[in-house]
Parts: structure tokens; sequence; C-alpha cells
């Protein structure tokens, strides 16, 4: 089991459910919770947070040999959970380099979203182009020879990916003549479907995730075509015949601040959006310093009635989970799984090594969001080599380890086997050091409540009639959807 964490890693997470019940201590090397008493959740969680035995001591009233026991009797259950988990599970992990293949096969879009981050599908780094058919054939006969089978995953971004439907068949072509037969997917803006490119993902077995940010009056604020019309009719007339032809279909969402503050709640937004699809990855409006130069107020993450949204709709995901009628919150489903299965992170703080991205250009990048800093794998596909190319993973792991060390915060974030953090959201080469220190801290402690309420939610559900119900729903969504 391949991990950078220490056993005496852990997170304390109490009460519960008032001040009087029971708290709960995560460990996450072997992704297991604890449940403990008062006290010793105050006393655990104070060592947490960098207190001395003396200090515990003070405030706890327990006196210090007492401390001192909690903490060893807390080591002992920890290594004796990590001892249980290797030799269960023996180096059970995420499989380590890159396995999941990103095709920008358009830096072009045909909308112009208000929120995008890619600049329309450039990221202001790149020319509006199509990959050439050319190119792709070189980029899919390299990656065979250097990766193989250890490709799992191949997915098509833009930009707008269906503006290069002609690139995306020979690429699908090229895998299978190579003898490399991963699983498809294409992430849509849903506008360019028809029954002609349905044929050929149905024949594939492409996976389709369609953006729509909500009802209509949500949508059409933000997503309009280029010329500025809406696009929500357009996309569900489409979306209707994903359905009708079965094509394994996921939405995903952007909670914006127009939605929060018109009074849209994420319940509101997910509850219509499951009409659509039981598969929902949602995020929030966002800027990428890294892409943007600049870091705006995250207007979400420092308002408290955001807070309480996610707090409900916690509550929300787990209710539908337990139902015959589940929705699959994508962030929470996965949580869930990994905690189940026992299935860590390789790498810290971000996922990037997991991936490689291919543009138009023939350029190559470990992550399409790191594209301004020119950590590029190499500016053509042909030039692609194996030993340079494990190489600069590491030289890139290392700039990215060295970035976060400069903001002075632990890189043992407790909750980083649920979220990876990403560099392009909270790094800017650009931007002030103490506004991107300040929006890394107010990041760090709003997802840890956020992960503090699954986690709660995963051991009161545990303790009800219910959970069974949810890890059925669950083993049937990783069964079904094993390239979700």
């Amino acid at each position: 089991m391949k991990t950078w964490r220490a056993i005496n890693d852990y997170h304390v997470i109490g009460p519960v459910d008032g001040p009087d019940s029971e708290w709960l201590v995560y460990h996450p090397l072997s992704m297991s919770l604890f449940v403990v008493d008062e006290l010793k959740g105050k006393v655990l969680q104070l060592k947490e947070k960098g207190y001395s035995i003396a200090d515990i001591s003070l405030i706890t009233r327990c006196n210090s040999r007492m401390c001192e026991r909690i903490f060893e009797e807390s080591e002992e259950i920890f290594q004796k959970k990590t001892f249980e988990l290797k030799k269960r599970s023996g180096e059970k992990s995420r499989k380590s380099g890159p396995h999941n293949i990103w095709f920008f096969v358009s830096t072009g879009c045909n909308m112009a979203c208000s929120y995008c981050y890619a600049s329309g599908g450039d990221f202001k780094s790149f020319p509006k182009e199509i990959m050439k058919k050319e190119t792709a054939q070189i980029a899919v006969q390299k990656l065979s020879q250097l990766l193989g089978d250890s490709i799992t995953t191949v997915s098509f971004f833009g930009g707008e990916p269906l503006l290069a439907f002609e690139t995306i068949k020979v690429i699908v072509e090229e895998f299978i003549k190579n003898g490399i037969m991963p699983r498809f997917a294409v992430s849509t803006n849903g506008t360019l479907l028809d029954h002609k490119k349905l044929d050929f993902l149905l024949k594939h077995n492409f996976s389709v995730t369609v953006s729509i940010d909500g009802s209509e009056d949500v949508h059409d604020h933000n997503r309009r075509f280029t010329n500025g019309t809406k696009t929500f009719k357009h996309v569900m007339e489409n979306v209707e015949i994903l359905k009708n032809r079965g094509v394994r279909l996921s939405v995903q969402a952007t909670y914006t601040y127009y939605a929060f503050n018109a009074g849209y709640t994420l319940i509101d937004i997910v509850d219509f959006l499951s009409s659509i699809a039981s598969v929902i990855a949602i995020k929030k409006e966002e800027q990428f310093p890294l892409l943007s130069g600049k870091i705006d107020v995250d207007n979400l993450v420092s308002n408290p009635k955001f807070y309480n949204i996610c707090k409900d709709y916690i509550t929300y995901v787990f209710d539908r989970l337990s139902s015959s009628e589940p929705v699959f919150d994508l962030a929470i489903t996965r949580a869930i799984g990994e905690v189940v299965n026992k299935v860590h992170s390789d790498f810290y703080p971000c996922g990037f090594k997991a991936h490689l991205t291919v543009f138009p250009d023939g350029s190559v990048y470990s992550c399409h969001l790191l594209t301004n800093l020119h950590l590029k794998l190499t500016d053509n596909i042909l030039n692609l080599e194996k030993n340079c190319f494990y190489n600069k993973y590491e030289e890139i792991e290392e700039w990215l380890l060295e970035k976060f060390r400069d903001l002075n915060f632990p890189l043992k974030v407790w909750f980083s086997d649920f979220q990876d953090l990403c560099p392009a959201a909270l790094i800017s080469l650009e931007s002030d050091p103490l506004l991107i220190k300040k929006r890394f801290g107010e990041f760090i402690n709003f997802e840890s409540l956020f992960w503090d309420e699954v986690l709660k939610k995963i051991y009161i559900m545990s303790k009800k009639g219910n959970w069974q119900k949810i890890l059925e729903n669950i083993s049937h969504y990783f069964g079904g959807r094993k390239n979700a």
C-alpha cells in the first residue's frame, strides 16, 4: 500500500450530533472511522491542532499521563488497522503512472459561457484549431507504444470536442488497430449531437457527460452560443435523444454565483438534474489563477450560507442514495466507495501523474490546467520518449510540492484521498502570495468542514437500517459505470 501518510496522522470529527453525542476519529492511512467519547475526542482534537500536552491537560482537565495514554492507545489502534489493511489488500492502490489520456481535439467552442475557465477552450495559450487526423494517428501510435494496456480511459474534451468529431473517430479506430481497448468518454455542451454521432458513440460504448447548470433560468444565464442565443432548449432536446438511444449519460453542472444569489440551492439544482441523469458532477464557479493571472474573492466559500447549503445537500444525497431512486453525486459517491474499499491516492497534492493530455498542435502536458506554466512533457508527441517522459513527471511533481511548501501549509491534508488539491486553482506565479495563502486557507477550512459532514453521514447511516441500501446502490453504480 503506497502512501505518503504516517501512521499517527488522524482527524477528529465531533461531536457527531449535538454537544453530548459521540465523537469520531478518522484515520486516513487505514481509511477507518473510530468512535470515541467526548474527553478522548477533545484531547485528540487539540493534539491534532498542535497544542502541547501541558495545554491540553489544562484545557480538558485531564492529567498529562492520561493524555499520553490516550495518544498511545490511539496509535496502537491505528497500527493494528493499518496492518490489517496491508494484510488484506497488499498493494491495493490506485494505478500509478498515466493511464487516463485526455485528447483536447478542439481548442475552439461554439458557445461562450460567461465563467469558462478555459477561455473557450484555448486556455489563453493555444490557437483555436481542430486536431489534424495525422496528429491524432501519430499520438495514438506513440502512446500505445509507451503505455500499452496501462491506458484505461480515453476522454475527449475541449473547447467543444464534437467540433472535431472526425478526429475523434480516427483516434478511437487507431486505438483499436493498435490492440488497445480503453473506455471512451466525451464531455460536451450537448449542442452538436445528432443520430450519426450517436451511432458511433453507442457502437464504441462511450459514456457521455453533458454540461447543464440547472433549470432554464440558471442554465441560460451563463451558457449561451457565441452569438448570445440561449442554449437550454436546444441542449434538452438532444438530451432526450441521448436518453431514448440508451447512451450512458451523466451531467456536469457548475453552481454559479448567479444561482446562489437568485436563491437556488444545490438541492434545487441537483433535484432538477436528477430527472435527466442519476450521475451528477457538480462544482462551484471559481477562478483559476494559473489561467487568469488573478485571484478574485470566492464569494461562495467565504459565505456561511453556502456551508449550510452544502450541509443540507449532503443530507439530501445520502437520503437519495438510500432510496430506490438514487442520485450519485460523483465526489460523494467516490468518497464512500474509497472508504468502503480502502483505496488511497498515490500522489499528493494532486493526481496529475495519472493523466496525460494531448493538445491539437501535438504538444503534451500532464494536465490541461497547467499549460500557462509551460510544464509540458514535450512540444511534439513525436518527441515523447520513455525515460524523459517519466523524468519530466518527477520534475513537475517537485515543482508543485515546492509551491505548496511555499504556502507554509501542511501537505498532509487529511481529506486528500477524497479530493485532490488542484494547483491551478490555488497557485499562480503572477499573484500576490498573501492572497494565495488566504485563498488556500479558506479552501482547506471549507473543504474540511464539507468532508467532516460526509464522514458523519457515513457513520450515522451505518448505524441505521438503510446503510445496506446505500452499499447496494453504490455497488450498482461502480459495476455499471466503471469509467466514472
